[in-house]
C-alpha cells in the first residue's frame, strides 16, 4: 500500500493536469470590450457591417462543432460566404498566429480583415498575400503593436473618416458587431452563446411545443436554407412531437399552392369544428379555412399555432422539434421531382438543428437578444 500511494498521487496529479489544460484549451473566447471598440480606427465609415472577435484562435476552436455559429457569421454578413479561396485560407493563417483581436466588416460583396500582430508574422504573411495576389498592407503606429490588413479591393482600407465606436462598457465580452443598423454584443460561454442589442425584451420560454413568430415566413425560410418559394408574409410556426402547424395569412398562400398541399383531397374533417382534411403533396394536413389560414400535420397541432399576429420576430424552439420538423418536409418535397435539391439543404438544415438544445430569441426595433444552448 506504501509503494501504491505515490502511484496514486502521480495519477491524481497528472489527471488534474490533463483536466485543467483541457478547460483551458476548450474555454470560449473573451476580450475587454474597450480593446474590441479600438480596432474601430481601422474600419472605414462607409462598411456595412464589422465584426471585432476577442481572441480568434481560441474563438476558431471554441467554434468546432458548433457550426450554428458560422450559420450566425453568415446571417451578419451573407456576402462572406463569397469570399476568394486566397482571402479565407490568409485569415486562416493569421488566426493560427493567436492574435488578442480580429476585425473584419464588409461592404457589398467586398470584405476585409485586421488583426495587431508581431513584426515578424506581420511580414510573413505580407509575403504570403504577395505570392497569392491577395491585396493586404501592414499599419505601423496605428496601434500598440503593427497591424496587418487584408481586403478583396482598396476601397475597404480605412483612409479619413473612420467607423464610429460601439458602446463599449468596462466589461469583457467575446465579440461586438455592427449589423442591419444596429450594434450587437456576443459572449459566449461553454454551453451557451448570447447575443444581445439594446433594450430588447426577454425572449420567450420554451413550452410544450416550439413556438416561432416571425413577420416574413419567406426572410426567415431564406435563413435556414429552405426554398425560395416560401410566401413573404407573417406567420406563426409551432414544433412538437405531435408534428407542426403554420398560420398565415390566407392571401399568402396562392390557388396553386392550396391545389398543389388538396391535390389528393379536400374533405370536411371530424376535429375541430371547421377544419378541413387535406391530402397532397405534404401528405394529410388539416386546415382551419380564414385568415390567419391555420395548417398542421395533425389536428392536435392546430391550436398551438393560433393567436395574436406576429408583432415581433420571437420564438423558443428546440432543436430536435425543429430538426424533425425539418427532416418531414423534406421526406415530402423529395416525392416531387423539381425539389429534390430543395429536400437535401433541408436535410443538411436538420441535422445541424439536431445539435443544438434550444434556441430563444426576441428581435424588435427597440432591440433584441438571442439565446443559443447545446
Amino acid at each position: 500500500m506504501r509503494r501504491a500511494l505515490p502511484v496514486i498521487v502521480l495519477a491524481v496529479a497528472v489527471t488534474s493536469a490533463v483536466l485543467g489544460w483541457w478547460r483551458w484549451w476548450t474555454a470560449p473566447p473573451s476580450g475587454t470590450e474597450l480593446a474590441l471598440a479600438s480596432l474601430a480606427a481601422l474600419v472605414p465609415s462607409d462598411a456595412d457591417g464589422v465584426l471585432f472577435l476577442a481572441d480568434p484562435a481560441r474563438a476558431a476552436r471554441w467554434a468546432a462543432g458548433r457550426e450554428q455559429v458560422l450559420a450566425l457569421v453568415t446571417l451578419a454578413a451573407p456576402a462572406a460566404r463569397t469570399a476568394p479561396p486566397e482571402l479565407r485560407n490568409l485569415l486562416a493563417a493569421v488566426v493560427r498566429t493567436s492574435p488578442p483581436a480580429l476585425a473584419a466588416w464588409w461592404r457589398g460583396p467586398e470584405i476585409a480583415a485586421a488583426a495587431p500582430l508581431g513584426s515578424r508574422d506581420a511580414s510573413a504573411l505580407g509575403r504570403a498575400a504577395a505570392l497569392t495576389g491577395t491585396l493586404s498592407r501592414v499599419l505601423t503606429g496605428a496601434q500598440p503593436t503593427p497591424v496587418f490588413e487584408v481586403a478583396t479591393s482598396p476601397a475597404l482600407f480605412a483612409a479619413g473618416r473612420t467607423f464610429p465606436a460601439p458602446p463599449a462598457g468596462p466589461g469583457r465580452a467575446s465579440a461586438l458587431c455592427f449589423t442591419a443598423g444596429r450594434w450587437w454584443r456576443v459572449e459566449a460561454a461553454r454551453s451557451r452563446l448570447e447575443i444581445s442589442s439594446g433594450a430588447g425584451a426577454e425572449p420567450p420560454p420554451i413550452g410544450s411545443a416550439s413556438i416561432v413568430t416571425t413577420q416574413d415566413l419567406g426572410a426567415l425560410g431564406r435563413l435556414l436554407g429552405a426554398p425560395d418559394w416560401l410566401p413573404r408574409a407573417p406567420a406563426r410556426l409551432a414544433f412538437g412531437p405531435a408534428g407542426w402547424a403554420v398560420a398565415l395569412d390566407g392571401d399568402a398562400v396562392g390557388a396553386e399552392a392550396r391545389r398543389l398541399l388538396a391535390l389528393g383531397g379536400d374533405v370536411p374533417a371530424e376535429h375541430p369544428p371547421g377544419a378541413r382534411h387535406w391530402r397532397g403533396v405534404l401528405g394529410d394536413v388539416w386546415v382551419v379555412p380564414g385568415r390567419p389560414l391555420e395548417i398542421a400535420s395533425s389536428p392536435s397541432m392546430l391550436e398551438t399555432a393560433g393567436g395574436e399576429p406576429p408583432r415581433a420576430n420571437a420564438g423558443a424552439l428546440r432543436g430536435a422539434d425543429l430538426a424533425a420538423a425539418l427532416t418531414r418536409l423534406a421526406h415530402a418535397l423529395e416525392t416531387l421531382p423539381m425539389l429534390g435539391s430543395s429536400a437535401s439543404d433541408l436535410r443538411a438544415v436538420a441535422a445541424s438543428a439536431a445539435r443544438l438544445r434550444l434556441v430563444r430569441w426576441r428581435v424588435a426595433p427597440q432591440g433584441g437578444r438571442v439565446v443559443l444552448e447545446w
